[in-house]
């Protein structure tokens, strides 16, 4: 039989990449696209800046995140630096028949922040209002963690926000959002009061509980690229103080013994208890991979570090710990402590979450999958990941919001990375690996996964993203986009 767990895969990832670089709408663009003239006059309506083809900063700002699809070259870059810029590019996009899309991060693992069209990009637009005296932000789509935790760094309040620093609010608000206080805080989501979108007809939408609320009800988990472009997010903040940080590694012989007290612990940890657990392997190949393989665990706790070594120490005790480190910590040295950008470079991610403890045998799977990890250039890792769940996530019904993910335990995410230096047969051998990994563990998970993980490859993203509620995302779409200007390969509709 032939391998499903290369060649098929691969076929499937060329296919998903090639519609995201040149869909039905692309070809058409790419054989007749607008004239120089007509892009100079749509420049002069911009306050911000249209970056094309040959101009001093273009390739300096096309790049995506992941850099597997840096041969989709956009048509042009508009820098924007109001509403109306933003309007004005929909209203370009929608009269010359062009693909458009937003990015405010540009961290969408599948590339679907790039295209061969315009890009509208939020570089510019980053700025954060904090309200006098309430407990209420307003932020610009391009803020990223980073600027989140600057604006609030010494302040009482903040929202629950990602690990990545250049993650921006835009996307990660849009597909859920989490973080290391989502069990106590909820996703980023759930803070949302209020946001503001460019819809394909060029108008500006306020949608809140009372105001466009079935688009409201979308736009908190519904993926962004979807609707339209929104252009501001208002939050309600959630009071923090000082808090708990803790980060345990073990020696990868006692992985197995690890994960299942791990998942003990997480199923009965207060909801004021994070946690992030990575197993992986790093090296140039397979025999410098299994001699740098590791397992560790960080995460924070609101409360002190004498309570938080009581949570922890059934767990640090489950194998022969190399690194204890449990400390008291102001919430924002915590955030400072658990920056980390990853994936990086060129790399492949699957997630599935997890609704029942897994069984010794989907550990053993997991253990050597990790273990029979090809290698890359540079030390790129690879491996798997759990994050805890539950906790506040889970107190919300899986049909209030368009985020149905409301009742794991955990989610885990697999991938892998590699270089440009490397040869096409190592990135294959890690697809391979990532893919085999994939459905060897998915009899034992959930049938759902993160859509802020997208997966260019996953077949039923529909209802592994969205569930139940895709149906409904469907019905807003096409009220709000009935032409569907704001298209994706994922995209809801398509």
């Amino acid at each position: 039989m032939e391998s499903f767990t290369r060649r098929r895969f691969l076929q499937q990832a060329a296919g998903a990449a090639a519609f995201t670089a040149m869909g039905p709408l692309s070809q058409a663009f790419a054989a007749s696209g607008p004239s120089d003239l007509t892009w100079r006059r749509f420049a002069g309506k911009l306050h911000g800046h249209l970056l094309r083809p040959g101009s001093p900063r273009y390739r300096e700002v096309y790049p995506p995140f992941n850099k597997r699809y840096l041969s989709i070259r956009p048509a042009a870059i508009a820098v924007v630096r109001s509403l109306k810029d933003v309007r004005e590019c929909v209203r370009f996009a929608r009269d010359q028949g062009i693909p458009i899309t937003a990015r405010a991060g540009g961290h969408s693992y599948a590339g679907y922040s790039t295209s061969t069209g315009l890009i509208v990009d939020f570089l510019r637009m980053r700025a954060i209002d904090l309200k006098a005296g309430a407990a209420i932000a307003t932020m610009q789509p391009g803020a990223r963690n980073q600027d989140i935790f600057q604006a609030f760094a010494g302040g009482g309040f903040t929202i629950p926000a990602g690990r990545c620093p250049t993650v921006a609010v835009s996307g990660l608000t849009l597909g859920g959002g989490f973080g290391f206080s989502s069990r106590h805080l909820g996703l980023t989501a759930d803070r949302l009061l209020s946001t503001d979108i460019v819809t394909a007809d060029g108008d500006v939408l306020h949608c809140s509980e009372k105001e466009n609320a079935d688009l409201f009800w979308a736009l908190r988990g519904g993926g962004g690229g979807n609707f339209g472009i929104n252009t501001r997010f208002e939050f309600q903040l959630a009071p923090v103080g000082n808090v708990a940080i803790y980060k345990v590694a073990w020696d990868f012989r006692d992985a197995a013994a690890v994960l299942e007290a791990m998942q003990k612990l997480i199923a009965d940890a207060p909801s004021e208890f994070s946690m992030r657990l990575g197993m992986g392997a790093t090296g140039k190949t397979r025999a410098a991979t299994l001699a740098n393989a590791e397992i560790s665990t960080l995460g924070q706790y609101f409360g002190s570090s004498a309570q938080l070594r009581e949570i922890l120490d059934p767990l640090i005790k489950a194998g022969r710990a190399t690194e204890v480190y449990v400390a008291d910590a102001d919430y924002w040295r915590a955030q400072r402590f658990f920056y980390k950008t990853a994936p990086i470079n060129r790399f492949a991610v699957k997630s599935h979450y997890v609704r029942e403890p897994l069984t010794s045998a989907a550990i053993q799977t997991l253990v050597q999958g990790v273990q029979r990890r090809p290698g890359s250039t540079n030390r790129l890792g690879g491996g798997v990941t759990f994050f805890g769940w539950g906790g506040r996530i889970n107190r919300v019904a899986p049909d209030a919001t368009a985020f149905v993910h409301r009742d794991a335990i955990l989610l885990m995410e697999l991938d892998t990375g590699w270089t440009q230096e490397d040869a096409p047969r190592v990135a294959d051998a890690n697809l391979d690996w990532l893919q085999t990994l994939s459905e060897e563990i998915r009899p034992h998970v959930s049938p759902y996964a993160y859509q802020n993980f997208i997966d260019p490859t996953l077949k039923t993203w529909r209802s592994a993203y969205y569930g139940r509620n895709y149906d409904r995302l469907v019905s807003v779409k096409r009220r709000y986009d009935r032409n569907d200007l704001f298209r994706f390969a994922q995209g809801i509709g398509a």
